[in-house]
């Protein structure tokens, strides 16, 4: 072996333009709609919830694509295939960012359509309805709910007699009206929040129906000829057999999340996704059937289901693989892929091996506990596996002794020491946790940000024994918690600004910026960096002085995660389920000056939602974060580097990675050689290093570098990539270092 001292010099994204974003996965996610091609059984669209996008697949789900990628954080909500004209499509956000989308040539290309609509609720739009052959005439309701966490109310029905291209009110305004139908008369039907359903026959007058009670949320109507079948939050499913004139109840107290009309003619068939498991209901028994087998369960709850004859497809209310039937629900299988909309909650890499990470999923709610909380790669997110506890994922950690954390919604704390092949609750209860932090020196001393539902109580608690045990130290709100490097500091984010302790966690005090929620927070040198839910983010000294360092990014927006990497600073942001008055859009930002200037990255991502607890981190394929409906996200991509041959090659192994002293660099050639070079370059492409080495060992090589330039001086921290070539000839082998 040799040593190099290898002169090198900190990471300065001067040429953003250069970087590119690309989607890892995992694959599945919360999947509202699926729409079918009228003609070609192997085409399917598929819908997500919100920001996933619109996925499309010709192959039957061997593989999908993303058709909606230029217009980022779009929903689908609702799609809608014109069956005289397949090559017309609508794609409804319920989530009004871009309203409603249309495409002229099958979805390979969309536009949005939406003149007249001038709110953000009328923008908020559920579905839409053909109302002629030819895609002209059209309805569409606007809404969600009128209250939650957080509202949004709609402006009743719209409808264009252009194909989309202009909207102008046609009747229920001031209502939130979250579905819409039409029968084989032509009679339309609008399903509201919590004013029953009613039926127009001209599309402007609308008459209330007294065969469903007002009270509930109306989720769901489908019709076909004089069937109508009423999805309701509470009240169960209504059905009609003569166009609404009277009704029958079925699952009285149950909430449906969807329905759908798979055949109509002679007979009604018709499934239903209640809480109790998925049923179907035929017009020639008049009774339901329980259609649940593997890899469908009982402990489910499904958010979309769509049908047509025989074929079924539907997405259970979590991070989900496309589930299929071809027998009417006889039996199921998960579909040969998914779409890459997975919701994660932050990411924790590996300390001995940075292609090595974890993410924390969304992975299930309510009574759903089917679907694990962790995704895990080995190869730098080429592929994942699902892992961990069934549960809801909100924050993963590593201690620096290699123990793994994971808090949870509603299932408190689990630890692991094997990479969660087994693990322990070792908070356990109707629990939600908001954040750990983890002292650096020392892996037993542990923060814990709390919500205990069964309480109900607040708070942070303490542990001096890795999470054996926990004692509360305060008994307020937490946001985020942080130990420092500096033995004895940790500091608590509040919504009533930031709080510090001097004794490691054991006792608070107020500290800075009183009247700010403080969501996010990251130590920056001797520096502390203070995120806020209205998007300011705040740089702050140990005696007490404050800087604002705020970007030039729209507020208010969530800030959601900091990464230092030498004196570069990134900063994300999420606008998901975000109340109205929030941008509705995240990012992620970067700057070289702390905060004098920032470059905004987020141009590419096809999800802008950064998401969770520690959602942004360097793994060995480059910058990484979680998203919400986008699953893990890479920024790529250096000019003057071939960066696919450098991803591709994998024959260059660095030990540790990152690197905190001395990195050994092994590789492997595909044949002998007598002589190799080893080429260092920086992100913008420069070369920085050349060496050549001639004492290989067959094909294998390896070098120490011990972090120290040329005048042996330590290197700043920073990211590089480090190849191996022959002295004359092509590129064999690149890897990332981080420093």
């Amino acid at each position: 072996m040799k040593i190099f001292s290898i002169y090198i010099v900190f990471l300065l994204l001067s040429n953003a333009a250069a970087f590119e974003w690309i989607s890892s996965g995992p694959e599945g996610g919360f999947l509202k709609d699926f729409g079918f091609h009228p003609d070609q059984t192997e085409i399917l669209f598929a819908g997500s919830d919100d920001s996933g996008g619109i996925w499309r697949t010709i192959n039957g789900g061997v593989s999908w694509e993303l058709v909606t990628a230029d217009f980022p954080d779009m929903t689908g909500w609702s799609i809608v295939i014109c069956k005289s004209d397949p090559s017309i499509i609508f794609a409804c956000d319920s989530y009004a960012r871009y309203g409603l989308l249309k495409s002229t040539d099958g979805g390979s290309s969309w536009i949005q359509s939406t003149s007249g609509l001038t709110s953000t609720r009328e923008l908020t739009v559920m579905q839409l309805v053909l109302a002629s052959e030819n895609a002209e005439s059209l309805y569409i309701c606007t809404g969600m709910a009128d209250v939650g966490d957080p509202p949004r109310p709609g402006n009743g029905i719209f409808r264009s007699t252009d194909g989309g291209s202009n909207w102008i009110p046609s009747g229920l305004q001031g209502t939130t009206v979250d579905c819409i139908a039409r029968d084989g008369n032509g009679t339309l039907f609008a399903g509201t929040d919590g004013n029953g359903v009613w039926k127009s026959s001209d599309g402007n007058s609308w008459i209330h129906i007294d065969g469903i009670p007002d009270g509930f949320q109306v989720w769901q109507i489908e019709a076909e000829e004089s069937y109508v079948a009423v999805a309701t939050f509470g009240a169960g499913v209504f059905i009609s057999t003569n166009s609404g004139i009277d009704f029958t109840q079925y699952f009285d107290t149950s909430y449906c999340m969807d329905l759908s009309i798979a055949e109509y003619d002679p007979v009604l068939v018709l499934f239903a996704a209640v809480d109790t498991g998925i049923f179907r209901y035929s017009s020639s028994s008049g009774s339901w059937t329980s259609v649940i087998s593997p890899p469908l369960s009982d402990s489910l709850i499904v958010m979309g289901i769509s049908s047509e004859f025989q074929r079924v497809f539907c997405n259970e209310f979590a991070n989900s693989p496309v589930i299929r039937s071809s027998d009417s629900g006889q039996s199921w299988s998960y579909a040969q892929s998914s779409p890459m909309a997975v919701f994660l909650s932050g990411i924790a890499v590996d300390p001995t091996d940075s292609g090595h990470f974890f993410s924390s999923s969304l992975g299930s709610y309510a009574n759903a506990w089917n679907i694990s909380a962790l995704y895990e790669t080995c190869d730098s997110g080429q592929s994942w596996a699902s892992v961990g506890p069934a549960a809801h994922g909100t924050v993963v950690l590593f201690s620096s002794s290699g123990e793994l954390f994971l808090g949870t919604f509603r299932n408190g704390l689990y630890r692991s020491d094997d990479y969660f092949q087994t693990w322990e609750n070792v908070r356990p209860g109707d629990k939600v946790i908001f954040d750990i932090t983890i002292d650096p020196d020392n892996s037993d001393l542990m923060l814990l940000s709390e919500y205990d539902l069964s309480a109900p109580s607040v708070g942070i608690y303490r542990s001096t024994d890795g999470g054996g045990t926990f004692d509360p130290v305060l008994s307020d709100l937490c946001n985020a918690c942080l130990f420092g490097a500096n033995s004895g500091y940790a500091w608590a984010g509040m919504t009533d600004g930031l709080y510090r302790s001097q004794d490691d966690g054991l006792t608070w005090n107020p500290w800075m910026l009183s009247g700010h929620v403080i969501v996010t927070l990251c130590e920056y040198g001797t520096c502390l960096l203070a995120g806020t839910e209205q998007g300011r983010i705040f740089l702050l000294t140990e005696d007490s002085q404050q800087q604002e360092i705020t970007g030039s990014w729209s507020q208010p927006v969530r800030q959601t995660g900091f990464l230092v990497t030498g004196d570069t600073l990134y900063a994300t942001f999420n606008g998901a389920e975000m109340d109205s008055t929030y941008v509705r859009h995240g990012g992620v930002w970067m700057t070289a000056d702390m905060g004098q200037n920032w470059t905004d990255l987020t141009n590419g991502m096809t999800v802008t939602h950064v998401y969770g607890k520690h959602p942004i981190a360097v793994t060995e394929a480059g910058i990484t974060v979680s998203t919400y409906g986008g699953g893990c996200q890479i920024l790529t991509g250096c000019s003057g580097i071939n960066e696919s041959e450098i991803l591709t090659a994998n024959s260059i192994h660095i030990i540790p990675n990152p690197v905190s002293c001395n990195a050994e660099i092994n590789f492997r050639l595909p044949a002998l050689s007598d002589s190799v070079k080893l080429l260092i370059f920086d992100c913008s492409g420069r070369l920085i290093f050349s060496s050549e080495i001639t004492d290989l060992d067959d094909v294998y090589g390896s070098v120490i570098w011990d972090c120290r330039d040329e005048s042996g001086h330590g290197v700043s921290r920073g990211i590089y990539h480090c190849i191996v070539k022959p002295v004359t000839g092509p590129l064999l082998a690149g890897r990332m270092v981080v420093i």
